[in-house]
Order: structure tokens, then sequence, then C-alpha cells
């Protein structure tokens, strides 16, 4: 891979969850990424759970464990994580989601093959006890319909932005995320759609 990637992992008050969502990231394949996992100064054993999921770990990646000694909330802590992080390209994690294992590699081939700002996937749908189950994220989002910038204005939803990742030139070019009540992923998402470089990976990476 040409651009560096990372993963970036952004957590608060999710002691239950947190580790299966690190685990999954260290075991994606490819070349080494920069695994930034973040702690929005959580309440609860969060920040303990991030360090027993990496501890013993001696894989490729490279770790960062971050915890922020004040709340910050979401965007904020996401403009955060943006400085901190020192891949060109950030994959989006969410501790609600796991990756798939081929993740990376299918985001890398979107960004150096097809030229993407923003790569977003389709992704397999699981209940709480891990049936299979179906949610209508596709007709809801636009970008599985349309990327023109006139529909993607008006739209409420854009993608899935569990499976998003994103070239810090839509940073770079347009400023940070506003520290308003605010979703980064319209915010992301219209950004993409003006500069016209919004690719659908067409597989499942989380």
């Amino acid at each position: 891979m040409s651009l560096s990637y990372s993963f970036v992992l952004l957590t608060y008050n999710q002691e239950d969850s947190i580790g299966d969502a690190v685990r999954s990231a260290l075991g994606l394949e490819g070349p080494p990424l920069e695994i930034l996992v973040s702690d929005d100064c959580s309440t609860d054993g969060t920040f303990e759970a991030m360090k027993a999921a990496v501890a013993g770990y001696s894989g490729p990646h490279n770790v960062i464990l971050n915890r922020n000694p004040q709340n910050l909330g979401v965007n904020r802590h996401i403009n955060q994580s943006i400085r901190q992080s020192r891949g060109e390209v950030i994959i989006a994690g969410s501790v609600d989601d796991l990756s798939l294992p081929d993740r990376a590699l299918k985001v890398a081939r979107a960004f150096e093959q097809k030229g993407a700002l923003l790569a977003h996937s389709r992704a397999v749908v699981e209940d709480l006890r891990g049936n299979p189950a179906v949610h209508p994220y596709e007709k809801k989002a636009a970008f599985f319909r349309t990327t023109d910038v006139r529909e993607v204005a008006a739209a409420k939803a854009l993608y899935l932005g569990a499976t998003c990742a994103w070239h810090k030139d839509l940073y770079r070019k347009y400023g940070p995320i506003p520290e308003a009540a605010v979703f980064e992923d319209l915010i992301l998402g219209f950004r993409a759609a003006l500069e016209e470089r919004v690719v659908l990976i067409p597989d499942e990476t989380v």
C-alpha cells in the first residue's frame, strides 16, 4: 500500500464491547496499520478493558491507546483523533461493530485503485445474540443509490457509518468537523460528494 492508514476506534463507557472491537482491529490482514484506540474519559472500566485487549499483542500493527483527561464529546474527540493519527486515510472503527479480517485490504484498493476520498461498504447484520438479522440501511442511505450532490445535500443518511474510511484531504480542504450538534457522517459524505470521489466497496467489511 502506498498510502498510510490509521484505524481509529473511539469509545466512551463501552467496557462490555470494547475488547471485541479492539481484537477485531488487531486481526486485520495486510501491511501494518496504526491502530489508535481513544477513550473519551469513560467513567466505567472501558480503558482497563482496552489495555487488557492489547496485552501481549505482538503482531504487525502499531497500537496506540489514548485516554482523554476530560470528556470532549463526539466531534471534538473526532477532531483530536485526526490530529493524533499519522495515516493519510482514516478507517473508522465502531465499538458496536467488528471489522472483518480483509477490511483494510479492501479499503486500500478503493483508495489506491479507484481514487476514493471516502469509501463505504455493505455489512453483515446480526442481532445482539449473533443471529442473522435484517436492517434496511441500503434503502435509507443515499450513497447506495446516488452521489449526486443535490440529492446528497437533502439526505438524512448517506452511508453506513461503521463501514467508512476517508482521506484526510477532506479535513485539510474543508476544515475540522464542527463542534456542534451535527453528524460527522453527513459532513464527510457531503464533502466527498462535492469532490465526486465516493466509492462503494461492494462487499461486506464489518
